[in-house]
Parts: structure tokens; C-alpha cells; sequence
């Protein structure tokens, strides 16, 4: 929220909002992919229950993790039951664009080399091998 609260954000504010929350919506994301969370809903809207079943995580924090999924698009829930909005459908196994994939490759083979980039400028050398 902008220091006086009386004031509403403006479009800058939330542009750059949005690009500090990029980190834990790419993270939230990962999970959604490599929890199951996505194939669980391929086919049809679930039930917390039945999502926790299908990817043998417990509802505490699976519930927390899909209420996020919600609050940044890649879900709904609609009469207690989730289900993939149409960006949730893009990260599907089958989709022919390769988000799914990039994304994996991404989290998993570079995420920790982009946190040294500020140790990279620093000093000149490179993070990336």
C-alpha cells in the first residue's frame, strides 16, 4: 500500500507491484506443476478432499496453496470445488506451448543463479555456466 493510505495506488504502483510479486507468483506456479496440482484438475472441477488425495498432500496447506492459486488466476473455486482457470489450462502436461516446460527448466536450473545476480554485477563474473 502507498505510504498515505488515503490514497489510492496508481497504475506505476501497481506495475511495479507486480513485478515484486512475480517471484512468488513463478513459485506458487512451480508448485501448482510439481505438486499435481494441475493434472489433478485437467479433466474436472475437485474438491480440496479430492486434490489432496489425488497428490497425497495434506488439506492445511493444500488449501492455503490453492486459495493463492486462486487470488493470481490459475484457479478457481466456485461451490467448494477448484478448478483451472484458462491460464491454469496453458500449464496442462498436453499443452503444445512450451510454458509448462519452461517454467520447470527455469525454477529448476536457473532460479538460484538469478539470485546472484547482484553478486555477478558486482564483481564481473557471470552465475550462469
Amino acid at each position: 500500500m502507498p505510504a498515505d493510505l488515503h490514497t489510492e495506488p496508481t497504475d506505476a504502483y501497481r506495475q511495479l507491484e507486480s513485478l515484486v510479486n512475480g517471484f512468488k507468483h513463478t513459485a506458487l506456479t512451480y508448485l501448482a506443476i510439481r505438486s499435481g496440482i494441475v493434472d489433478a484438475l485437467e479433466q474436472e472441477p475437485r474438491s480440496l478432499t479430492d486434490i489432496a488425495a489425488v497428490t497425497n498432500m495434506p488439506e492445511e496447506g493444500l488449501e492455503r496453496a490453492l486459495r493463492a492459486l486462486v487470488a493470481i488466476r490459475i484457479c478457481n473455486l466456485v461451490d467448494q470445488q477448484f478448478s483451472l482457470t484458462d491460464i491454469g489450462k496453458l500449464l496442462i502436461r498436453d499443452n503444445e506451448l512450451p510454458l509448462r516446460s519452461g517454467l520447470l527448466v527455469d525454477v529448476e536450473q536457473r532460479w538460484l543463479s538469478w539470485q546472484q545476480l547482484p553478486l555477478a554485477v558486482s564483481t564481473g563474473q557471470p552465475v550462469f555456466k
